[in-house]
């Protein structure tokens, strides 16, 4: 640990953070504006391509007017937490003011600002018009390098193949290869348009059934990445709701040892979500039917998926899948309807094959990337513990959550199985305050469970219930 790196004995509080500078870039120059900002926050997001967060201000002195803001400035951040071997220093681009509210002695400004990756500025300004022949992945690295941060601007970072050993710091964009030949053109789109549309149609070399590729930045760089090989991951943290034993507050003296693990690993503010099983029928996330059309021989295949078609070739996050297996929603594929056109002999081959039947093996990834991704979604807790800057989207993590019931006769709780297990991170999002410290707001996702649903349920309502649900 270097000499100058405060060790976390020194913190008075778990959710501490050390802001040692926040400054406003101008033409290269700094402007420090430690004392008028109150609340920073920055968000990673699993289906977004750029980190983003915003800063709020209580201005005294006009920066808008005297600084000036002209919608061109950078925002640089440097901090420390109790986490971290070395402090971190991030540039962020200041896209947006919001409005502006003058206080009620009128000398003084309440307002904030919105910044986002830099990279988001050289994709608005660049244009992919391009030719691309080869394995989807492929494409992805193309166009990340040519258009993003060429190959000789990065100063020893570069592309690795996901779950490789490199190390992190060399890690701009981390790719998982993927399956198949695709032949396609973009037409002028601005990068990440064009690597979202791949990411839809990408199937994972491993496994012909996974179709749910992301593209998303996280403060290691980008990855384009499926989410079976993140959920196949290993563990990275275990959450606790509900332990007394793990505390949140001031130490007692000075002296005494702080465990930050343990308070980091304390669940506040849980929020369970709930689930809109209509909505996600009518969006395909159970099953679908789909017809593709030749607009060449007028001929056409209509093709049923269900999602438990995939469930033996496919490793759920926990061991269970959390459909019923009732088929109530995944009895019928006429909820949700796609209609596809395709081309037979479209790159000049009579042969009806399916690298040249235009349909761009639609067959393979579109119902799949749907279904997938949405009940993914479909489960979902969300909860604050202390500021770790440690944490990513796209983590793995255990959650253990005791059922919300009384306990037994011994005394003790039994878990919720429904709600504990493992989880992907899809959202998260730091929160800095000057009065109130570090914290993380997180979305868990996951679309299994540690033990398997049965439809045959006993309980006991009181003295004056019994019965059974379910026969």
């Amino acid at each position: 640990m270097p000499e100058d790196t405060p060790n976390s004995a020194s913190y008075l509080r778990f959710d501490d953070i050390r802001i040692k500078n926040i400054s406003i870039i101008v033409n290269g120059v700094d402007f420090p504006i430690n004392e008028y900002w109150s609340v920073l926050e920055i968000s990673e997001n699993l289906f977004h391509n750029n980190i983003s967060g915003g800063i709020n201000f209580i201005d005294g002195v006009n920066l808008p007017l005297n600084l000036p803001f002209s919608g061109e400035e950078f925002l640089g951040i440097t901090f420390e937490t109790p986490e971290l071997e070395s402090e971190i220093t991030v540039v962020f681009l200041i896209d947006k003011l919001d409005d502006q509210a003058p206080f009620l002695n009128k000398q003084s400004l309440l307002y904030d600002l919105k910044f986002v990756c830099p990279t988001y500025l050289l994709n608005l300004f660049s244009d992919v018009s391009e030719c691309f022949q080869g394995t989807i992945s492929q494409a992805v690295e193309g166009i990340f390098n040519n258009h993003i941060i060429p190959t000789d601007e990065r100063e020893g970072a570069g592309t690795v193949l996901a779950d490789s050993p490199a190390a992190s710091n060399k890690r701009l964009i981390e790719i998982e290869p993927t399956w198949g030949y695709t032949n396609v053109i973009i037409p002028s789109w601005n990068p990440w348009n064009a690597i979202n549309w791949l990411s839809r149609r990408a199937i994972s070399v491993d496994n012909p059934h996974s179709a749910n590729y992301v593209f998303y930045q996280d403060f290691d760089g980008f990855h384009f990445i499926s989410l079976d090989r993140l959920s196949q991951r290993p563990s990275k943290e275990q959450y606790f709701f509900g332990n007394t034993e793990q505390q949140d507050a001031v130490r007692s003296n000075p002296n005494r040892e702080m465990n930050i693990g343990d308070t980091m690993t304390n669940i506040r503010d849980l929020k369970i979500c709930g689930y809109d099983r209509a909505y996600e029928t009518k969006i395909g996330t159970y099953a679908s039917n789909m017809l593709l059309h030749d607009i060449t021989t007028k001929s056409y295949i209509s093709r049923d998926y269900k999602c438990f078609f995939d469930a033996d070739n496919r490793k759920t996050i926990n061991e269970y899948p959390s459909y019923l297996g009732q088929q109530l929603y995944a009895g019928e594929t006429q909820s949700k309807s796609y209609f596809v056109p395709s081309h037979n002999a479209l790159y000049g081959d009579s042969e009806a094959n399916a690298s040249n039947s235009g349909n761009d093996g639609v067959e393979m990834w579109l119902q799949r990337h749907d279904s997938q991704k949405q009940r993914l979604l479909s489960n979902s807790i969300e909860f604050t513990v202390s500021g770790n800057t440690l944490r990513r989207v796209g983590d793995k993590v255990s959650v253990i959550i005791p059922s919300l019931e009384p306990v037994d006769e011994t005394g003790n709780a039994k878990i919720d199985y429904r709600l504990s297990g493992d989880y992907l991170v899809t959202e998260l999002k730091h929160s800095i305050s000057k009065t109130k410290g570090h914290t993380t707001r997180m979305k868990l996702c996951k679309e299994s469970t540690i033990e398997p649903h049965t439809p045959i349920m006993s309980y006991d309502g009181g003295p004056n219930s019994s019965g059974s649900v379910g026969e």
